[in-house]
C-alpha cells in the first residue's frame, strides 16, 4: 500500500492541511488528508481520519480494516472505547469496534455516567447484532438500568426485541412503552425524552 502524502492524488500538487480542494486542479483532497491523518496523526486525528475515509471511500476503508483493528488493539482501553464509540456512530464497520463495544457493555456498571450514555448511543446503531440485543435484555432484567436498556432496544428496532418490550410494557415499564411508540424510528435520546414524559404523566 502506497504511503500517503499531502499531495493531490490527481496532479501531485502539494496542498495545505486546511484546504478542501487542490489549488492546482480543483480536485477534492479530503480523502487524501484523511489518509494522512490516519497514517501520521495523534489519537483524535486518526479516529477522525478513519471516519472521513468511511465517508469518502468504503473500499479503502475495507483495505485499512486490519490496520484499524491493530491500532485499536494497541492503545489504552479507555482510548479504545472512546475511539470505538465514535467510529460506530459514524458508520465504521470493523470487528475490533464491535468487540470493544460488547466488552464494555458487559461491564456497563463500571463505566462513568457520561461513558454509559455514549456507549448506549453507539450500540443503538448496531443493527442485526443478536449479541447486542441479548446483552441489553440481560441488563434490563435488573431494575437499576432497565429503562435505559429498554430505550436502547427501541432505538435499535430489532424485531426479535419487540416481544421483550411488549412484555415489559404490559408490566407498566415506562421505558418499554416509550420504546414501542418510537420503535426503530428514533434515537436513544428521543426515546429517553419520551420515557421522561411518560413518567411525568404518572406522577
Amino acid at each position: 500500500m502506497t504511503v500517503p502524502t499531502m499531495n493531490c492524488p490527481r496532479c501531485s500538487a502539494r496542498f495545505t492541511y486546511s484546504v478542501q480542494f487542490c489549488s492546482g486542479c480543483g480536485n477534492n483532497v479530503e480523502l487524501q488528508r484523511a489518509l494522512c491523518d490516519f497514517e501520521y496523526g495523534d489519537f483524535e486525528a486518526r479516529i477522525a481520519g478513519i471516519c472521513a475515509i468511511a465517508k469518502f471511500d468504503k473500499d479503502r476503508l475495507q483495505e485499512l480494516s486490519p490496520r484499524i483493528d491493530n491500532y485499536l488493539a494497541g492503545i489504552k482501553p479507555d482510548y479504545a472505547l472512546r475511539g470505538a464509540m465514535v467510529l460506530q456512530t459514524n458508520g465504521v464497520d470493523n470487528p475490533r469496534v464491535t468487540t470493544i463495544l460488547l466488552h464494555n457493555l458487559d461491564n456497563f456498571n463500571e463505566l462513568r455516567d457520561e461513558e454509559q450514555a455514549k456507549l448506549l448511543n453507539a450500540v443503538s446503531t448496531m443493527r442485526n447484532n443478536p449479541e447486542v440485543v441479548s446483552r441489553l435484555k440481560s441488563w434490563a432484567h435488573g431494575s437499576f438500568f432497565r429503562s435505559r436498556m429498554l430505550c436502547t432496544l427501541g432505538a435499535i428496532g430489532e424485531s426479535t426485541a419487540k416481544p421483550f418490550l411488549e412484555y415489559w410494557a404490559d408490566r407498566g415499564e415506562a421505558g418499554a412503552i416509550a420504546a414501542l411508540r418510537l420503535f426503530g424510528i428514533a434515537s436513544v435520546k428521543e426515546i429517553s425524552d419520551l420515557f421522561e414524559q411518560v413518567q411525568k404523566t404518572r406522577r
